[in-house]
Order: structure tokens, then sequence, then C-alpha cells
């Protein structure tokens, strides 16, 4: 458990220690094993269980830095070694200038002073694991921190509610980079950086995947090369003490499990939840992997009654409001694991994000050949019968070509946003919002927000693209942020090799019609994995550690209680109709307990955010 935090001020005078002792007792585990940097104009506090982790090199070079980091270049790799990383760092920068980034890999946040170039650079890693936000009130100053709570401990940092992150948590169930719950407050994106000189704040990538589809596509070469990787990744953890993996018996937790289990003497403790629920209960795979790998397997059955119990305490760990159901069975895995003496464990996420896992990718494949009609037919001949006529609409083959082309000429994000991220389901905003809310609220921004991650892909490559935009939405904010938070309340430690850098890189160069076969999800993966996990799991449909939310809410009467009582409240808060609360609720009752249970869940995660922060009365 870590974080940094700090600020610069052009007047030495602002800002106190006792201010940044406040922030620092917001970070994980605040203020145990903390250390400061004080200098003349900047402020900087490292909390972490690393050594030498912060440091002042003659005055010039102040270093703030959390994580596990690994430098492409050896000199400085043999320094982290020998002094600690920041150090490393320091000597990176003086000969590199802010270009020592491109060379820096692993996970970390850091906050980097040059008091002859009066300039701060703040950076995150590759995938956005370490997060890190910030605020620059005015051109004479900057606060940063690992987490929104310390944050905002700071005098000049604002904390009023932004009208716009709450509609996006709404339709994402997050609050996706950079935005955040408060105006004026902003978190860096994966693999960015911030630099502030002169009263000038700038931001920019120091790292972007390089894409390939001219990569060899031959599965016999590719398939060693990755089981190669994944063996020195994994293996990396074999002489950590008191270490074990989540295991939900999926494709990426099977495999972590299976390499850790290869590269250690003893077995490995493995982690894994259950529900009594129907469809939702996946436990005997991850027995099945247990079993061919022979760890030692831990389980956990979670109940309605646990939702109960967890769920304010879940609300209260997040910095913001975070509605993602699944983080119930990760506390209570992590927490398993904890009770246990497990001090860290390995995480299989990522891997659909860089294999193509994701059933999406299949549908936005197939409407993706229709644009491989040339445009004068499809123009001119195909949509004007289809979609121009009632011939469409006639016979049943004809109904299901229009309903193609219907879904088809709409752009790929859109398609994708509207059934991955969007939660809101073309449910007319003013059916939610309040009029509050939709005064001050720009009702495209998510699509916005995905458009511009999409277009900013480093690749031509439509397959690419939405990989890409899985990077940073599916992963950097929200599965990650799930995790971190989870096992940190835990007292666990997670690492993730599945997004490793060498993985990542290795996985970029796949072309995409190897990657996705057809219609075949994680066909490379799966052909590398053949001979090393058992069959049940390679062939197993996709699941994950999905929550049976919905299907409990319907018949747990205390569960109802908690839930409705919450929902009521936060009519209260000028944020949603009344009318919308009620209708959902009735909704659920008589329809698909699943589907309208996600978004019940949001609503209440976002009272219970409010609640639990101590946030009475109307927000908006």
């Amino acid at each position: 458990m870590s974080g940094i935090c700090g600020w610069l001020y052009k007047n030495p005078t602002q800002g106190s220690t006792i201010e940044l002792n406040q922030m620092a007792s917001k970070l994980p585990d605040g203020g145990d094993q903390i250390q400061v940097v004080n200098t003349e104009c900047i402020k900087l506090a490292a909390l972490t269980k690393h050594k030498n982790t912060i440091t002042s090199f003659s005055n010039d070079i102040s270093v703030a830095v959390d994580g596990d980091l690994r430098w492409k270049i050896s000199e400085y790799q043999q320094v982290q070694d020998a002094k600690g990383p920041a150090e490393a760092i320091a000597l990176a920068y003086r000969k590199l200038g802010e270009k020592f980034l491109s060379s820096l890999g692993g996970t970390y946040s850091l906050a980097l002073y040059a008091k002859a170039e009066d300039t701060l650079l703040l950076a995150v890693d590759r995938m956005g694991i370490k997060p890190l936000c910030y605020s620059s009130p005015d051109p004479h100053r900057i606060v940063f921190a690992s987490n929104l709570m310390a944050l905002t401990q700071h005098p000049n940092v604002p904390s009023t509610f932004a009208p716009q992150s709450i509609y996006n948590y709404v339709s994402f169930h997050f609050i996706p980079s950079p935005q955040t719950i408060f105006n004026n407050v902003f978190k860096l994106e994966p693999g960015q950086y911030l630099k502030f000189k002169n009263g000038s704040l700038e931001l920019a990538k120091h790292w972007q995947p390089e894409f390939s589809e001219h990569h060899t596509s031959d599965i016999h070469q590719l398939g060693p090369e990755l089981n190669q990787i994944l063996g020195q990744v994994v293996g990396r953890y074999k002489n950590t003490e008191n270490i074990g993996t989540f295991l939900s018996g999926g494709l990426d937790s099977s495999t972590v499990t299976g390499f850790l289990a290869k590269a250690k003497n003893n077995p490995v403790d493995s982690y894994s939840i259950g529900f009594a629920a129907e469809g939702y209960d996946e436990i005997s795979y991850a027995r099945i992997a247990a079993k061919k790998f022979n760890t030692k397997p831990h389980e956990y059955y979670v109940t309605p009654e646990d939702i109960v119990a967890a769920l304010p305490l879940v609300a209260k760990a997040y910095d913001e409001p975070f509605g993602n159901s699944s983080a119930i069975p990760a506390y209570f895995c992590s927490r398993l694991a904890h009770d246990n003496g497990t001090r860290m464990l390995l995480a299989g996420d990522g891997g659909d994000e860089l294999f193509a896992g994701n059933e999406r990718y299949v549908k936005q494949k197939l409407l993706e050949h229709y644009y491989s009609i040339p445009e004068f037919l499809r123009s001119k001949a195909l949509e004007p019968i289809i979609l121009g006529t009632s011939l469409g609409k006639s016979l049943p083959i004809l109904k299901k070509i229009r309903s193609y082309v219907e879904q088809a000429r709409v752009p790929i994000v859109e398609r994708m946003g509207s059934e991955t991220y969007n939660y809101l389901q073309g449910i007319a905003p003013d059916v939610i919002f309040s009029t509050a809310m939709l005064d001050n609220i720009d009702t495209q921004n998510p699509i916005a927000l995905l458009t511009s991650t999409y277009q900013n892909t480093p690749s031509d490559s439509f397959m690419q693209r939405m990989l890409y935009l899985d990077w940073k939405f599916t992963l950097a904010d929200n599965d990650l942020r799930k995790v971190n938070r989870m096992c940190e309340i835990a007292g666990i430690e997670v690492r993730y090799p599945m997004l490793d850098d060498d993985l990542i890189a290795f996985s970029s160069q796949i072309p995409s019609n190897v990657l996705l076969k057809g219609t075949k999800l994680r066909y490379f993966f799966k052909h590398a994995m053949q001979n090393f996990l058992p069959k049940e799991i390679i062939n197993k449909p996709k699941h994950g550690f999905g929550l049976p939310f919905g299907v409990w809410l319907k018949t747990t009467p205390e569960l109802q209680s908690f839930i409705y009582g919450s929902l009521e409240d936060l009519k209260q808060r000028n944020i949603v109709r009344s009318d919308f609360v009620d209708n959902i609720i009735d909704t659920h009752k008589k329809g698909h307990a699943a589907y309208y249970g996600a978004m019940i869940w949001a609503l209440a995660m976002l009272e219970q955010w409010f609640q639990q922060h101590d946030i009475k009365g109307q927000v908006i």
C-alpha cells in the first residue's frame, strides 16, 4: 500500500508541512512510513513500503515515486538496484530530460521537480495501474496526489461536484479519466505525463503502443514465444513470500496460476469466489484449474447478506462514485487471501483486452464487413431498397438484413458505446435527470470521450482500435480501479502479469485475424495454451466475477430494504427524477433482473458514496 502527494507553489511562503501530512494521511495506510521532501517551492510526500522512493538530490532534483519500476536502459536499472528508483530517475532526467519516461517501464506514479528549470513532471505508467490526480487552481500552483481523498485535503483544491462527471458516471458506472467527480480536478490518463513550467501546464503521452498488422501470422511460431514471455513475467514472482492468485477458472486467472505453480517449488495458494445462484457460479472451473496445477485452493461463497454488510465499506473506499458490482466479490476474495496470510495476489486482468476475448469484438467485426461492399452499391442500391422501401420490412430474411444495415451504418464508437459503456441504453436524458442536471451537462460527452480515444489509437485497424479503447475504459478506468482499491482495503498488494510491458509489446504485433479468427474469440491465445490449460477451461464460456445482484434483489428482503432506501435518499439530491427511480424499481421487479439490476446498483452506489463521505442534501 503506497502513494504520493505534494504541490508546487511559486510563492514559497504558501503551504505547510501540516497540510502535507493531512494529505498523506488519506493515502492508503495513511501516515505509515511517510517520507517528506520540503524545499523552497516544492513539497512532496511518499507513503510506501519500498525503500528510497523519495529523495532530494543536492537540492536540485526532488523525486517522489510509487511503484515497481523497470528500465529499458541497463545503466538506470543498475542504479535503481543499488540505490533505489528515485536516484535512477534523477540520473535519467539529468541525461535525457523528460524523454527519460520513454525508457521507464513497470507500474508507477511519479513526481519530479527540477529546480534549475523550475519544472514539475507528473507521470503514470503505460496502462494507468498507478493513478495520479491533480488540480491547478491558477498558473502559480499545482497540487497532486495518488487519490482524490488526499488531494482534496489541500485547502486550494476545489471540492464542488461536477454535474458532467455525475452524468458520465450514470452512463459508464464509473467516471472516466481525465474527469473526476470534482470540478477542475483531473486524473492523468494511461501513459500520460504532465509538465508544469513557467505557469504553463502541458499534457502529453510518453508512451503509445506500436501496433502492427504485418507481423508473422504463424501461430506455431507465436505460441512458443507467448509461453516463453509468460514464463518470464510470472516467474519474477517465484521467490515472493506470501503470494497467491485470484482464480476464477477463466483463461487468464488459470494461466497466471498455472505459470506461478510451474515456477514455484511449493503449491500455490489460489483464491476463488462462488455464488449460490444459477448461471453465476463458476467455481467448478476454478476447481478444475486448482486440480490441474496442484494449488492449495481457498473458496468463499458470497451471499446477499454479504452485500448489505460490505456495500457501505466498498462505497467509502473509493475516492469517487464507482458502480462496478464485481467490486464486492473482489473484496471478499482479497479478504479471504489476507485472512489466510497471503499478502500479494497475482490477477489475470488484461488478457481479454490484449488477445481479443470480449464478445463485442465479434459483433463489431461482422458489422464492419458491411464496409467491404463498394460505397456506390451501398448508397445507390442496397440502402435505398432495404431502408427506403417497405421491402425491408416484409420477409423475415429481409428484416434481418435491414437490421444489419441499420446497425452497421451507426459509427463503430457509438455502437460499442451504447452496448458496452453507455448504460443509459438510449433512454432520453430528460426521462432520467433533473432539469438542474440537464442545464449543466453535455449529453454527448460520453461518446465524445470514447471517440477521442478511438480516433487517437496509433493504428488503422478497427480491431486494434477496439482493443485500445478497452485498455483505457474497461481496464484503466474500471477493472484496475476495482481490483486495486479492493485489495488495498483488504491489506493485499496486487500485480497484473497479463499487463506486463513485454506482453503488451508482443500482443500488439499479432495480426487481428490471428487474435480473432473468424468468430473465434481469443483464437491465438487458446491455441497457444492448448497444451497447458485444461480443455474445459479452453472451451468454457466467458464469465468472471459477475455478482448476481439483480437476481438476489428480487428475493432478499434485507437487500431490498437497503437498496430501495438508498434510492429514496438519492431522490433528494436533485440528480435523477423521482419518477425514473420509481419506474426502474418497478421495471426490475417485473422484468429482466440482471439487466435492470445493473442500473439500480449504480444509482444505489452513487447515493452510498455521498452518504459514506458525509455529503448531505442536494449536490446539484
